[in-house]
């Protein structure tokens, strides 16, 4: 297989105080390069030429957005877009996007990361979704080991329960910078309907399966963690850029399923809260399975 990987560059003007980046992917649908740029919003993307696109944008995003759809091709054939140089060393950011899974494969893809997922260098520093599925639904994972971080017990933290098959969910995140190298990272959790889940309160320790992990004696939640005096240590470089997509996690199965991303702004200001709205399932174009 051949990868084709196209880089676009855009100076572009917030479109309102406080916003670094919005993007909703309406430029248009399809495969081409304005399609997953959004017509050059981002700042590139890595497709690989497979007889079926591992990635495309499609209709049916909340709020009547479109959204970036990619496809579970199991431990091969990652694929991404990504927004650079967008958060600032030193500089509190909030990041939002709106997430869907329909996939069951259960190993955790990293999908939404700092720097670039393809590669996975950025992945240690941190990963803001890793998804785990299952026909019952799906686990998600915050994960940072960046630093030589050998503590296992600290690398994730995530919601003691699943999440929803085919429905729409809010990710919001403050990254808050504690110096040039350490942040703390709160997160928060929304359903379809607005109302909150999960925050740093309720994410708790470990991968799924050792959910909540003990160290020091006790299970943690990420307030308690943070409350302790503990931060997350981070590659700077790694750090002032946004990704989304498909890393190809090894061992993962080749459902041939799909998850969608939509509406993702970046700001300085504040937390972004949701569009306005309603949702409805993302369309597959005809052709198209997902089984």
């Amino acid at each position: 297989m051949i990868r084709r990987l196209v880089a676009v560059l855009l100076i572009a003007m917030p479109v309102e105080a406080g916003v670094l980046f919005d993007s909703s992917w309406d430029t248009a649908t399809g495969t081409g390069i304005s399609a997953f740029t959004d017509g050059g919003q981002w700042t590139g993307y890595v497709q690989w030429d497979t007889p079926t696109p591992t990635m495309a944008i499609v209709t049916g995003g909340p709020g009547g957005h479109n959204a970036l759809r990619a496809q579970q091709n199991g431990p091969i054939w990652g694929s991404d877009v990504w927004k650079a140089n967008v958060i600032g060393v030193g500089r509190d950011t909030y990041v939002r996007f709106y997430f869907r899974s329909d996939d069951t494969s259960g190993p955790g893809d990293h999908v939404a990361t700092a720097g670039t997922i393809v590669g996975g260098a950025a992945i240690e520093s941190l990963t803001y979704l890793r998804k785990y599925g299952s026909a019952s639904g799906f686990y998600m994972a915050l994960s940072n080991y960046a630093c030589g971080n050998t503590i296992w017990q600290t690398w994730h933290w995530g919601p003691p329960n699943r999440l929803a098959l085919g429905r729409w969910y809010r990710f919001e995140y403050w990254v808050e910078w504690v110096d040039a190298t350490h942040v703390r990272v709160h997160p928060r959790v929304y359903d379809d309907g607005n109302s909150l889940l999960y925050d740093e309160t309720t994410f708790v320790n470990g991968e799924p399966q050792d959910r909540p992990a003990l160290w020091n004696g006790q299970a943690w939640t990420l307030a308690k963690f943070y409350a302790a005096g503990n931060t997350f240590c981070v590659d700077p470089a790694m750090m002032v850029s946004l990704a989304m997509g498909n890393n190809g996690q090894g061992q993962a199965s080749a459902t041939k399923q799909f998850w969608y991303f939509s509406s993702v702004q970046v700001r300085d200001d504040r937390w972004p809260g949701p569009i306005g709205g309603t949702t409805a399932p993302p369309s597959v174009p005809s052709g198209v399975t997902t089984q």
